[in-house]
């Protein structure tokens, strides 16, 4: 019969695999087992009764008072009680094994939970047409005077050391321009917004989607374009200094205010006029250089020299300030007087120049 040992053992264990996904199982066991020692023990007190000794009573087999019924051998009522008290605890332990074995596994081997998913949803694209990825785009409060963000201004600058060599990007491979030459080229421009902002670019310098950049995937870096919008004709001046976009229909990734300036924010691309800019033809304001007859009064290696030498030829001589400006050329910032229409307009200028501020001067033709 189980003892009381086995049913303590089974509370312990029903207790311990509370934690299990099949507990039930071993509660089902348990109240099972229970309902089994109370019937065996029914069955023993029903047994017991047999060897009961009861008065003799005339018709009785039996001659004297206490004495056994004849017809159930003491034989046989010895050992068959036994033979299935041990059957039934048999079926029970062995029952109780493979519940506790069905438990542990439960415990051990439990599937992982699941993590809940973010309840903030990912920002939405306003772009339409692909302009921008999923997770970029404009932030949520862009400054609000990006339309007076000027452009940006040519100068000569060294080229990177590392950033003009050649590279491969999704299995194309690209040879950048290693030295400033005449580049046009028609196509999509693009734009590129807070996913990358602080993020390096190709120059090693950090993205600003606030400033007057692009990406482009062979004009040296660092240089500058003019992007020319095709439909409004919108045009701004821009300094490379990244690399991309690697889309095979677009030409170049503009900054978010670069794009912002040529309208093309909303619809995420706008078909433009990619074209190279020679600093030496752009004066430190960022504006073009006319072709025509100039006088050159200085050059110096800082601007803030040749900025002085600018004021005191504009009081000096009475000019308009279309007329004087300091252009970065050859690394060196030169001022100038001009453009004049002709040699003789220009040898005149001159002239009043040295008059006027005691220097020599040179005349030269862009």
């Amino acid at each position: 019969m189980i003892v009381h040992d086995d049913i303590n053992l089974l509370r312990g264990c029903i207790t311990a695999l509370r934690c299990a996904r099949y507990a039930h199982v071993c509660l089902y066991t348990f109240h099972f087992l229970r309902a089994v020692r109370f019937a065996q023990r029914r069955s023993s007190l029903s047994a017991c009764g047999q060897h009961r000794r009861i008065p003799a009573r005339a018709g009785n087999y039996g001659a004297a008072s206490g004495s056994l019924h004849s017809h159930v051998p003491k034989r046989n009522v010895s050992q068959a009680q036994p033979l299935a008290t041990i059957s039934v605890a048999m079926h029970c332990r062995i029952l109780f094994t493979l519940t506790l074995i069905a438990g542990l596994a439960a415990c051990s081997f439990a599937p992982p939970v699941r993590k809940p998913a973010p309840t903030t949803p990912p920002p939405a694209s306003t772009a339409r047409g692909g302009g921008y990825y999923l997770d970029d785009g404009p932030e949520e409060n862009p400054p609000a005077n990006l339309h007076a963000v000027a452009d940006a201004v040519p100068r000569h600058e060294p080229l990177h050391r590392f950033a003009n060599r050649q590279y491969v990007a999704l299995g194309q491979s690209y040879i950048p321009d290693t030295a400033l030459k005449p580049y046009r080229e028609e196509g999509l421009a693009s734009w590129y917004g807070r996913r990358f902002h602080g993020k390096r670019t190709a120059s090693g310098e950090l993205y600003d989607m606030y400033a007057m950049t692009a990406a482009h995937r062979t004009l040296p870096i660092p240089s500058y374009a003019r992007v020319t919008v095709i439909e409004t004709g919108k045009s701004v001046v821009v300094r490379i200094n990244d690399r991309g976009p690697f889309h095979k229909d677009r030409v170049i990734d503009l900054s978010y205010t670069a794009a912002y300036k040529l309208g093309y924010i909303g619809n995420g691309s706008a078909r433009v006029i990619v074209e190279s800019i020679d600093p030496a033809s752009f004066n430190s304001s960022g504006s073009p250089l006319k072709p025509g007859h100039y006088v050159q009064l200085g050059a110096f290696g800082k601007q803030a020299n040749a900025e002085k030498l600018l004021g005191r030829a504009r009081e000096a001589l009475g000019l308009p300030a279309e007329l004087a400006h300091v252009a970065l050329i050859d690394d060196l910032h030169r001022v100038n007087l001009g453009p004049f229409s002709n040699q003789i307009e220009a040898d005149a200028w001159a002239e009043k120049t040295r008059a006027a501020l005691g220097i020599e001067t040179i005349t030269i033709v862009r």
